[in-house]
């Protein structure tokens, strides 16, 4: 499976990390299959940190002030407005952040669902 998440820096260089996880210790994300949905929380824990952890794959762009604005905007309510299930998992919350940005995600990255493996395979495709 994996894990995807999205980070935001500024032009200073202070850099945000978000994930999405279950806010529950004990949540079985995969228990989302049959329909479950558990209270969802944004944190920078990632392994041992969103900003620490290596992504397999990753890819920078860059965005104006404004398309800065909306990603914080989205990251300030998200948690507020969605529960973890599987339709809101990481690679729906990192593949919305992108949309937020303007950035365009091509439709299959998220049908049926977004998942790590897809939102890669995606990234891939990608030229730096």
């Amino acid at each position: 499976m994996g894990h995807s998440w999205g980070s935001i820096e500024d032009n200073a260089g202070n850099q945000v990390s978000h994930g999405w996880w279950p806010k529950s210790p004990g949540a079985d994300p995969m228990s989302t299959l049959l329909g479950k949905q558990f209270p969802g929380e944004l944190t920078t824990q990632i392994g041992l940190n969103d900003i620490k952890s290596t992504a397999t794959v990753s890819f920078a762009w860059n965005i104006t002030k404004s398309q800065y604005g909306c990603a914080t905007e989205f990251v300030s309510t998200y948690a507020q407005k969605n529960t973890w299930a599987l339709n809101t998992q990481c690679s729906t919350f990192a593949t919305s952040l992108a949309r937020e940005t303007g950035i365009k995600v091509p439709w299959w990255v998220t049908f049926p669902v977004a998942d790590p493996n897809k939102v890669g395979q995606w990234l891939k495709t990608l030229k730096q």
